[in-house]
């Protein structure tokens, strides 16, 4: 086990709930939307113009339906966003491939060395996130592996389609708590090479402290069963550490994982049945549809 998890805040007795229960509840999803000040900053209507909002519906519209980078953006985006504020820091999955990508063709390496961390940066999006000279608690990034950079490169190179049928999500998580990198990774192994690499590029550019050396990979995440679970992993254990530790960021603890896994609560229902959390987000996310359609009429009055 990583240091740093087995002393992680363990969660209070939780309280049984039906499956049917857990789905019809998808305020779940975004546990502290309402209590986030920060978060309501930004309407339904402008949470929804952020992102591809239709590559979220056409997913969560077809059971087993894996959630691709423009899904996973919209989810957190458009659905979790308030519960991500304030104190963390998300790297969406496509503004990452970007800046991957420039840095791996030598991009930053043509700009002058002052103006390059604030590039990166930029093309994180990373100010939209942090109020100036906000010190994020957490940098929660979305990682589109297994392949790196280079093994994208031969592909190309060689006339393969890199975005094949193994492309896998997972999560990678910076704590200020611990000074730690976790990643989350319901295949094991699978992302470990695509975790490093997007830790030494976002240590390279001053978005990760200098000395995050390793990236720890907790043996007691749930394994998934078919091959379209990862996104909904992903969504899941950023809800969790979001949800359990609202006033300090922690990484998750193995009770934390195992104790849901085999309970009866809503994070329960939801590990053991990725397919229920994908009722649950489509319910979420028509809210948020619902709600943008009367700020809109709200203004045309």
């Amino acid at each position: 086990m990583p240091a740093g998890t087995e002393n992680a805040e363990s969660t209070t007795s939780p309280r049984v709930v039906s499956q049917a229960e857990a789905e019809a509840e998808p305020a779940a999803v975004a546990a502290a939307t309402a209590q986030t000040p920060e978060a309501r900053r930004l309407s339904a209507r402008k949470r929804l113009e952020l992102c591809d909002a239709g590559a979220l519906e056409r997913c969560l519209d077809q059971p087993e339906c894996h959630l691709n980078d423009e899904a996973l953006d919209a989810a957190i985006t458009c659905v979790m966003l308030p519960s991500l504020s304030p104190g963390v820091l998300y790297v969406s999955p496509i503004n990452l491939q970007v800046v991957l990508n420039k840095d791996f063709n030598g991009h930053y390496d043509r700009l002058g060395e002052a103006v390059r961390a604030d590039q990166v940066r930029k093309d994180l999006n990373i100010a939209s996130w942090l109020a100036n000279g906000e010190r994020p608690q957490m940098i929660a990034v979305v990682v589109h592996g297994p392949d790196t950079e280079y093994q994208r490169w031969q592909y190309g190179r060689n006339g393969i389609d890199a975005l094949c049928a193994n492309d896998h999500w997972s999560l990678l998580c910076w704590f200020r708590s611990t000074g730690k990198v976790y990643h989350y990774d319901t295949v094991p192994d699978c992302n470990e090479r695509r975790a490093a690499e997007t830790v030494r590029l976002l240590r390279k550019y001053a978005v990760l402290p200098a000395d995050v050396q390793h990236v720890h990979a907790p043996r007691f995440v749930p394994a998934q069963r078919g091959g379209w679970e990862c996104g909904y992993y992903v969504l899941l254990f950023l809800a969790m550490i979001t949800s359990m530790h609202s006033e300090q960021h922690l990484p998750l603890a193995k009770e934390q994982l195992t104790n849901a896994a085999g309970g009866g609560d809503q994070w329960s229902v939801y590990l053991r049945e990725p397919e229920s959390f994908r009722r649950v987000l489509r319910g979420a996310l028509c809210d948020v549809q619902r709600q943008a359609l009367y700020e809109r009429s709200e203004a045309d009055q």
